[in-house]
């Protein structure tokens, strides 16, 4: 993890910085009113760099291989139908009723009373009546296991994955705070720290982990292009949340906005108890930074 960093100790750089931006306030901002400021994590738009790459390719392969097993099958009805007219044009009508060949009492009986090859007997077919019917089989099984690697399990993460709530600040309680797994992650803002590299921006709240006091780390990408920050939009961000914190709403944006939070198929709820667990954690951070004020630096924080 890159060095964590004090917000306030580089307010008075901050708070000069220019932030405007031309229809809507500054990313990740999410919504604004005159107490609340909520920035958005970007990870909507990384999964999707992810997944749909995937989904895309496992989409492709299954239309490819249903394509082509259409158009065979379409191809073998047709050579079906042809055969059987040719024969019945040489051998009359009654042919089929009076033949003993076993090759073409088979041709004949693939087709069904409107004279189609139905779907079920053209699986039958293809996997135990043609030259290399285990061939088949496998090649095709293959396939179609090959496009569902592609596809499946990263749909099932798009259905089951939830969203992670805005980050707010909350700029009369001099508070910030989320949740996840109902879990409240929080903390105060005057010691309120952040650590950044070329990936990410990570803003250090407290939460309780596995039933320890411990940090927590939620992670904001200001950049509109997922795993991608620079140093002047982190700049940008951090002098978003100072703007509002010390100065107020009207430094950000002139009335109250609300953004479009990313589609997920289910979200974080927040906690029933979160009055209570945010009461509880408050109470630990501010023993811990009595005790030492040193335990405000975060040590291998864990990912929201």
């Amino acid at each position: 993890m890159a060095k964590t960093v004090g917000i306030l100790s580089k307010e008075n750089d901050l708070l000069t910085l220019n932030t405007g931006f031309p229809d809507r306030p500054i990313p990740p901002v999410i919504s604004i009113n005159e107490n609340v400021l909520a920035l958005n994590n970007n990870m909507g738009k990384a999964r999707l760099v992810i997944m749909l790459p995937f989904m895309f390719a496992g989409l492709f392969l299954y239309w490819n291989f249903f394509s082509e097993f259409k158009e065979e099958w379409k191809s073998h009805e047709r050579n079906t139908i042809q055969y059987i007219e040719s024969k019945k044009n040489r051998l009359g009508d009654e042919y089929f009723h009076k033949t003993e060949d076993e090759y073409d009492l088979k041709k004949y009986e693939r087709l069904n009373s409107e004279g189609k090859v139905p779907l079920e007997t053209y699986i039958y077919y293809i996997y135990n009546e043609t030259l290399y019917p285990q061939k088949i089989f496998w090649k095709d099984v293959f396939a179609l296991s090959f496009a569902t690697f592609f596809f499946i399990p990263w749909f099932i993460v798009l259905i089951i994955q939830k969203r992670v709530p805005p980050l707010y600040f909350d700029r009369n309680k001099r508070l910030v705070y989320s949740w996840k797994d109902g879990k409240v992650w929080a903390n105060r803002y005057d010691i309120l720290t952040y650590a950044y590299d070329h990936q990410v921006l990570q803003i250090c709240t407290r939460t309780m982990y596995k039933g320890q006091f411990g940090w927590g780390n939620y992670p904001l990408q200001p950049s509109s292009v997922p795993y991608l920050v620079s140093k002047d939009q982190v700049r940008k961000t951090l002098a978003v949340i100072a703007k509002f914190m010390e100065k107020g709403q009207e430094e950000i944006w002139d009335k109250d906005w609300n953004g479009k939070l990313d589609f997920y198929f289910r979200e974080h709820k927040k906690p029933e108890d979160f009055d209570e667990q945010l009461a509880d954690l408050l109470e630990k951070i501010d023993a811990q930074v009595i005790e030492d004020p040193k335990t405000a630096i975060p040590v291998a924080p864990h990912h929201i």
